[in-house]
């Protein structure tokens, strides 16, 4: 049993329980009220140089870690399952793995958990937790275990007041000894790798400079669509909105952000990212800058297929649907980034795994995919949403078994680095 930890309740009253579905069961709607960020802090310090470090990790709902002020992942992999309500009590909670190669004898943990549901493909039991276990690798040939416990310091992050906004000026809380909180997640690994990571800079001029006291905006784009976080790095005394859009001029979403010193932005969700349009308002009197970028995120690819043939039309085709499939891998594959649908139109997931099959190859994704369908299924009855789907989920378990080969249960594949590197 893995040992999970929250806020004290006694301290954040209003920060424990969340639920599963945006429809959600009456008497529950009120929860929609309690966003937060929870921050987690803990350091430790080794006798000697650290060769590696083997973690493993879990949240309800959404995670981000950063291990010695460095990025390590997001997560946890999503349940996957479907439109039907209550999902979040018969499917598995997901734990991601990563190794760490830190050269230092110092560990310092910091982590924001996210309480409530923001996309269709997130899941949760009920309440909110975090948990981190790990294996420590020492130069003298020593191992030592660490997990989450009551020595870890936690509190809500004021900066993030609700979605979609940042508040850099805020006023952090005291920091606080986490409690320990009952293990219902009962967190399976799952046998995906983490998602990479590549900043993606604008084309032409990616920074806006902005004198004080003054008003701008500029448009910048990217050289195509992406699944991204959206990322700036701040200076100056200013409110920034920035509209993001898949082309100049659209505004899907919007953040804003108020800040009075210097800092590097990092949205907390990723968008279907191809532009997006910044307005500066410089509250000071000196001159104040911003300079936006992307994050992009994807399942890792470690090899591609080619198609060309005399028709560069269709050339273009396989070129087109190949971008728009890698962008769609994400922890699941998602009908779009904007969308993020769940698991539960199979006829889009299958097609997509049969795609990828001629595309990059590696069809563990797609044989997550069949797995977490079969939960679904196996938990209810049979029957999902759409219900012809659970027929096309039988042809999609032979058809990835044929690419895939093999026949053994699924199991947990060894971790790979932090956001492992590679061309996007």
């Amino acid at each position: 049993m893995s040992d999970w930890i929250w806020l004290p309740e006694q301290a954040y009253p209003e920060y424990q329980l969340t639920y599963f579905p945006d429809y959600a069961l009456e008497g529950e709607r009120d929860l929609k009220n309690n966003y937060c960020i929870a921050e987690f802090h803990r350091e430790y310090r080794f006798p000697c140089r650290i060769e590696r470090v083997e973690l493993r990790i879990s949240a309800d709902i959404f995670y981000t870690l950063t291990v010695n002020d460095g990025f390590v992942g997001k997560g946890p992999a999503s349940a996957g399952g479907d439109f039907l309500c209550d999902a979040g009590d018969v499917l598995p909670q997901y734990a991601d793995r990563y190794t760490l190669c830190p050269d230092s004898d110092l560990l310092v943990f910091d982590a924001q958990v996210r309480l409530l549901r923001e996309r269709l493909p997130e899941y949760s039991k009920g309440h909110g937790g975090l948990m981190i276990e790990g294996s420590v690798f020492l130069s003298d040939g020593s191992q030592q275990e660490f997990s989450t416990d009551t020595s870890w310091l936690c509190r809500v992050d004021r900066r993030y007041p609700e979605s979609f906004r940042c508040d850099w000026d805020a006023s952090p809380d005291p920091w606080i000894n986490a409690v320990m909180v009952e293990d219902i997640w009962q967190a399976e690994d799952t046998i995906l790798e983490p998602l990479t990571e590549e900043k993606i800079l604008p084309v032409g001029p990616a920074e806006l400079c902005v004198p004080g006291g003054e008003t701008m905006s500029f448009s910048v784009e990217l050289d195509k669509i992406y699944s991204a976080f959206v990322g700036a790095e701040i200076r100056g005394e200013v409110d920034v909105v920035i509209e993001i859009g898949e082309f100049p001029g659209q505004k899907n979403a919007v953040e804003r952000i108020h800040t009075s010193s210097p800092f590097t932005f990092r949205s907390l969700l990723f968008y279907s990212l191809g532009a997006c349009t910044v307005r500066v308002t410089n509250r000071g009197t000196e001159e104040a800058s911003v300079r936006p970028y992307g994050i992009a995120t994807c399942y890792p690819v470690h090899q591609e297929g080619s198609f060309r043939c005399s028709d560069p039309e269709l050339n273009g085709v396989y070129d087109l649907c190949r971008w728009t499939l890698r962008i769609c891998r994400q922890s699941l594959h998602i009908d779009s980034p904007s969308h993020q649908e769940l698991l539960a139109c199979t006829g889009d997931y299958y097609i997509m795994a049969m795609m990828t099959a001629f595309t990059f190859g590696d069809m563990t994704l797609a044989k997550m995919d069949v797995i977490r369908t079969a939960n679904w299924l196996a938990a209810n009855s049979g029957v999902m949403f759409h219900t012809t789907y659970s027929l096309i989920w039988v042809q999609m378990l032979l058809d990835v078994y044929k690419f895939d080969g093999d026949p053994r249960p699924a199991g947990a594949v060894p971790s790979r680095p932090a956001h492992p590197a590679g061309p996007f």
